[in-house]
């Protein structure tokens, strides 16, 4: 059987407002060379339907209960038979329709990486008007005790290095996805490649972004991660300098 190259995973739960244009924009893309599997929680609202009017478009579709976003994630990577796994949340798009293709040409080239991330924009949900730009160009590890940390769904990581590498923790509720970024790049020392390109399009109104105590929650999760692995950083430092970057993106 051919392995296709990227094992895009989706989760959904009641996402009935967005997940057509996160659908479409998989559907569009330029380069075909993937399977996209879906993970659904047991949506109660339009969301199954809509799985299964595109369902022919799914190489993967599991619709069961589960405790959280990073448990659902952990099903997809678990189930993936690419040679590299990337999310798509179920209200984000890939940016263009080029975006896999980017991915495989530059993956392509550096054979012995197994760890690339891009850039993203976040949009007005409705207007789709960019209003924040996050860039990770000359992204350091030193950089991690700084709060510079490259947008994980932007990631692309190797299917079999990612199984291996234990998945996202469930400890953590509101960081996991960080702390797989730290424990692959500070514990486990893999080699990185920064692409220069904007690979997804997310809308702004996330679970870890919309209320102050969910903030401090993540970078709470955010210090117990970098401390597990010896960074070590001054919390006052990361906190000011995370807010000058996430300030800046705007403009």
């Amino acid at each position: 059987m051919h392995q296709p190259f990227f094992s895009i995973i989706t989760v959904t739960y009641n996402s009935e407002k967005y997940l057509k244009d996160c659908i479409l924009s998989v559907m569009s893309q330029s380069c075909i060379d993937y399977e996209h599997i879906i993970v659904d929680g047991f949506s109660n609202d339009s969301t199954p339907e809509i799985i299964n009017y595109y369902r022919k478009h799914f190489s993967i579709v599991i619709s069961e209960p589960d405790d959280g976003l990073y448990f659902a994630m952990n099903k997809g990577i678990s189930s993936a038979n690419g040679k590299f796994v990337i999310f798509l949340n179920s209200d984000d798009m890939f940016a263009s329709p080029h975006v896999l293709q980017y991915y495989k040409l530059i993956a392509s080239s550096c054979k012995s990486i197994k760890f690339f991330f891009a850039d993203v924009n976040y949009i007005h949900p409705e207007s789709k008007r960019v209003k924040r730009k996050w860039r990770s160009h000359g992204f350091t590890i030193d950089k991690l005790k700084f709060g510079e940390i490259p947008a994980h769904p932007a990631c692309l990581i190797d299917t079999q290095s990612f199984k291996e590498g234990g998945q996202f923790n469930t400890l953590y509720k509101f960081a996991a996805d960080a702390d797989f970024i730290i424990r692959f790049l500070v514990h486990l020392n893999f080699d990185f490649v920064y692409c220069p390109f904007v690979s997804h399009n997310m809308r702004l109104g996330g679970i870890t972004n919309n209320s102050f105590s969910t903030i401090f929650a993540q970078n709470y999760e955010i210090f117990q991660s970098l401390r597990s692995y010896g960074v070590k950083f001054s919390p006052l430092v990361f906190i000011i300098l995370k807010f000058i970057s996430r300030f800046s993106q705007r403009f």
